[in-house]
């Protein structure tokens, strides 16, 4: 399930249904995952496991990071506010939380600031690449000055 994932990631997903989705259209692992299924497999992951799964990400990092650079373009280091000047050097963390709402009192769901009911998850993503850093799920009621 984890490598399924892994390749849906890379094939661009993202979100578990999304995953799903790939997994069932590319055909490459047989039948897919469900987003469910796989949503209980993580959240059952352990301490010792999980700090695998970060390191093997964080060498996968370095790696696409490492060929990035070999890239004709470079690494993609920002322009500030389209005029021009790059910010080389720079790895930029873009702070940003969203409402997801949620059809049941899932663990953690609350009634949101915007009169919806789910989770106001915060996030970090780096702008150079686009890629999400780290998520923390919040409650529906957590404000955008609640980090």
């Amino acid at each position: 399930m984890l490598v399924q994932l892994a390749v849906a990631i890379a094939l661009g997903a993202k979100n578990l249904a999304e995953a799903e989705a790939l997994q069932a259209h590319q055909g490459l692992f047989g039948e897919a995952v469900s987003d469910s299924t796989t949503r209980r497999t993580l959240a059952g992951i352990d301490g010792q496991t999980r700090v695998a799964l970060d390191r093997a990400r964080a060498k996968a990092r370095r790696q696409v990071w490492s060929l990035l650079h070999l890239r004709s373009g470079g690494f993609p280091w920002l322009t500030i506010a389209g005029k021009g000047k790059r910010l080389h050097g720079w790895i930029v963390i873009d702070m940003d939380a969203t409402i997801i709402t949620a059809a049941s009192g899932k663990e953690g769901a609350t009634a949101t600031w915007k009169k919806s009911f789910g989770f106001h998850p915060l996030a970090a993503w780096c702008a150079n690449t686009s890629e999400c850093l780290a998520m923390l799920l919040r409650s529906g009621r957590a404000g955008s000055q609640q980090a």
